[in-house]
C-alpha cells in the first residue's frame, strides 16, 4: 500500500463521516471511541482489513478535531481550514498530515511502535483539554490539542499503511 492510497482512503473517510454526522460535536468521544474500536482490533487478531478500517476512522475523527473542533468543550473550528459540511479535508490540513507523515516515515525503522505513538498523541489531546478548563487557557492550550491531533491522525495513518508488528494480524 502507498502512502497516496492511504491519503486518498483517509480524504474519502472524512467525506463521509461528515456526510454521516455533519456536527462538529462529540469529536473528543468519538476520537476516544475509535481508538478504543482499533485496540480491540489489534489485541483480538481481527485481521489486517479490520485493523486498516478502525486506523482509518481513528484518522478521520482526529482530522475532523483539528478542523472543526468539538462544541462539546468549547474547542472552535480552525478558521482557516474549516468548511462546514460533507466536505474533504482542507488542502492546508492534508498538506502538514503528509509533511508529518513523510517524516515520520523517515525517521522509523521497519518495526517502530506506532500503537504506542498513537496511544501518546491521543493521551495529549485529552490531556490539554482538561488544562484548557482548569486553568481557562482555551487558546494556548486548544491549539496544543489540535497538533496533538495531526499527531493522531499521522500514527493512525502508519497503522493503516503498515500495521504493527507488535500485533501481527492476519492477512
Amino acid at each position: 500500500m502507498s502512502y497516496t492510497s492511504a491519503m486518498r482512503a483517509l480524504h474519502d473517510e472524512v467525506v463521509s463521516a461528515r456526510t454521516q454526522f455533519p456536527r462538529p460535536s462529540h469529536t473528543l468521544i468519538a476520537l476516544a471511541e475509535e481508538y478504543g474500536e482499533l485496540a480491540e482490533a489489534l489485541l483480538d487478531k481481527h485481521g489486517k482489513e479490520r485493523v486498516q478500517a478502525e486506523a482509518l476512522q481513528v484518522a478521520a475523527v482526529a482530522i475532523r478535531f483539528f478542523e472543526e473542533g468539538d462544541d462539546d468543550y468549547g474547542v472552535k473550528p480552525h478558521a482557516e481550514n474549516y468548511t462546514p459540511g460533507p466536505v474533504p479535508p482542507n488542502d492546508l490540513t492534508m498538506s502538514l498530515i503528509k509533511n508529518v507523515f513523510i517524516r515520520r516515515s523517515q525517521m522509523l525503522d521497519d518495526s517502530p511502535p506506532f500503537f504506542l505513538s498513537l496511544t501518546l498523541s491521543h493521551g495529549k489531546i485529552a490531556s490539554e483539554i482538561a488544562t484548557s478548563l482548569s486553568y481557562g487557557l482555551e487558546d494556548v492550550f486548544h491549539e496544543t490539542a489540535r497538533f496533538a491531533a495531526i499527531e493522531t491522525a499521522v500514527a493512525a495513518l502508519l497503522i493503516y499503511e503498515r500495521g504493527d508488528d507488535r500485533y501481527p494480524q492476519d492477512a
